[in-house]
Order: C-alpha cells, then structure tokens, then sequence
C-alpha cells in the first residue's frame, strides 16, 4: 500500500503542477547590440510549486524543451532555429527534476538569428512540453524515483533499441518578453573589416611583413583592425573557441560586450577543468597556462550564480554520466568557427562549446 501511495503522489507531482507552478524567467541580456555582436541570454526555470515536477531538458526543439522566441517590432514571436538534430525518439531523452523553489539556469547566444534584422526586436524564453519525457536526467540538482511515472515503452526499427516513456509536467510556459535593439553599424572601419574577412579566400597567401605577427585567422584581422567592433564580434561570435575570444578581450577590454563574453569564456574554462576533460589529448595549452578565471564583479548579473550551476552540473551529471558510458566525453567541433592561430609550439583546443556539453545552451558556447 505504501509504495502504491508513493507512485500515486509521484504521478499526480509529476504530471499535475499547474503551469503556474513552473515559470520561465529572463535573468539578464544585452540591451543593444550590433548586428554582427553575440547576444547572450541568461534565463532560468523555477519550480514555484510546493511539490517536484519532471521537466523535459532539452533546447532548441520547439515541440519540447526550451526554445528562445524572437520578434521584430509588430511580428509575431517565433522560435529561432536551434541546432540540427535528428531526433529518434517523438519526446525528449533528456529531462530534470526541479524541486520546490529551484531553479536552473541557461546561457544561449542568439546571435545568429539576429544578423538579418534591426530595430527593436522582442526576446522571449519558451517551455513547451507534451507530457512524455524520457530518463536521461542531465539536468537539476534534484532526483525523485521514476519508475513510479512509466507509462510506455518506444522501441526503434531495426535496431531494436528500447527507451522507457514516463510522464512529466506538460503544457507551455513563456517568460515576459524582453526589448532588445540591434544596430547596423555605419562606421568605416567596421565595413573595411567585413570585406577583408569576406574576401580572405582571394588573397594571395605571400607572407607580408606587416602582419607577420597576427594569431587570427584570417591572417591579419587582429593587426589591421583591432579597434573595429566587427573584429570583435567575428571573434566572438557563435562557435568562436576560448583563445579567439580571450584575443578579442585583449583587444578591446572596453567593448560594451565583454562581461558578456568573460562569461562564455568562463564556462569553457570549466570545461577544461572538468574531472572528465582529457587534458593530454586537448590541453587547454601545451606550454602549462591555466585557463582564465574571472573575478564576479567583471560578469553580467546571474552569470556568477549560473557558473557555479554549470560546474556542479559537469562534475555531477556530465562527467559520471560520460565516463560510465566509455570513457572520454565526446567534445565535437563547430563548423566556422573562428579560430586564433597560436605560436608554432603551441596548440589551442579544437573547440566550441560542445552540444553534449551544454547545461545550458545548445549553444554551442555556444
């Protein structure tokens, strides 16, 4: 009898908390950008009930998980593409538990999708859910018994291979929408630096001594154009690695940008740090330099709180989960990234925020 009371209350917890009992919240953004600038947004899910929900814990899926929502100015809210995924299973793998009065943290620069417009543009956070989740419990600090939720089992052809179905919470829950304005720029040196990045491919590749000490790539970006706020935003866009970043700091320490991106390069420095990172394979650098750290005053509001969620989450869900399942995790690369050329004896990472790596974004750092 008691373990039929236990799966009774694990179900109606579960399933049952009034969409008023999960909110969306965006924590902290950018209130303007330019048009070639990462944007990062800081939002987080909170459990406001007085009892434990399940949650779907994947991004970028618009059916399931969360979603960012843009709009410009009289347009409605759509989502922004997320990362392209072939999903084998109709629910998400990855899930969480949120106790009462937790919550968890995100980080995603959406960027990208903002290239192409300008003006005031409306920034939403959206959890969308079907009621079906599965096991794979990567994210929350909390855990609850799941067997008790079982409701199904999907089984895939030809593989045969099975997952089980449980029930979680389900509905739609979107945060207030935020105002975000994105510039184009009408400075010179921001043209000339687009142009010389985009015609890089019809150079002649000679050796010219007046960038010979450049660690762009293209060659000579970081020489040429080291004030031009495009420099920076190309090295700090989406997929950028550590080093490109950590350059276009060291370059404009000012940029109204760089808490920003001091929070993305604090997250990947985690990564390196991680008990699962391979650190002979991908050193963070061959000559023995650590990663940076950031004091918190030098990050945007949240990003300390949201750091501190990442670390726990990679030495408590990533890295167990990894190594059980064979060893090193898989940090795979992100095509166009940009990249620093290091000296001829030093090698940087591969990089860009794996999509395994996440915890927060699919984003790749994304």
């Amino acid at each position: 009898m008691r373990h039929l009371l236990l799966a009774g209350s694990l179900m109606l917890l579960a399933v049952s908390g009034a969409r008023g009992d999960v909110a969306l919240t965006i924590v902290n953004m950018p209130s303007d950008v330019l048009n070639f600038d990462p944007a990062y947004v800081l939002y987080a899910v909170e459990n406001r009930g007085t009892a434990p929900v399940y949650l779907p814990g994947g991004q970028g899926t618009p059916m399931w998980g969360f979603s960012i929502y843009i709009a410009s100015t009289g347009e409605e809210l759509r989502p922004i593409p997320g990362p392209k995924r072939l999903s084998i299973t109709p629910f998400p793998t990855r899930s969480m538990w949120l106790s009462p009065g937790e919550r968890w943290m995100f980080y995603q620069d959406i960027g990208p999708a903002l290239a192409a417009l300008k003006g005031e543009i409306r920034v939403q956070a959206v959890l969308s859910s079907m009621g079906r989740c599965g096991d794979e419990q990567l994210y929350g600090r909390s855990a609850f018994p799941l067997e008790p939720l079982r409701i199904d089992t999907f089984q895939r052809s030809p593989t045969g291979r099975s997952w089980a179905v449980y029930r979680c919470w389900e509905g739609e829950v979107r945060s207030e929408a935020r105002t975000l304005t994105v510039h184009e720029s009408t400075d010179p040196i921001d043209r000339e630096a687009r142009v010389f990045v985009k015609e890089e491919s019809q150079r002649p590749k000679a050796n010219d001594e007046s960038i010979r000490g450049s660690k762009t790539s293209p060659r000579g970006l970081d020489v040429l154009f080291p004030r031009s706020r495009y420099t920076f935003g190309y090295l700090t866009r989406a997929g950028s690695n550590i080093h490109a970043r950590m350059l276009a700091l060291e370059l404009q320490p000012d940029h109204p940008l760089a808490p920003w991106v001091r929070g993305a390069i604090a997250k990947r420095a985690l990564d390196f740090q991680s008990s699962c990172w391979d650190r002979k394979k991908w050193p963070f650098d061959r000559l023995g330099k650590q990663p940076p750290s950031f004091d918190a005053s030098l990050l945007p509001a949240g990003l300390p709180e949201f750091l501190e969620q990442y670390r726990w989450y990679l030495e408590h869900r990533y890295c167990p989960r990894a190594i059980e399942g064979g060893g090193d995790p898989f940090f795979p690369r992100t095509w166009g990234e940009a990249s620093v050329r290091p000296p001829q004896q030093l090698r940087g990472e591969p990089d860009a925020t794996p999509t395994d790596l996440e915890g927060n974004s699919c984003e790749r750092d994304k």
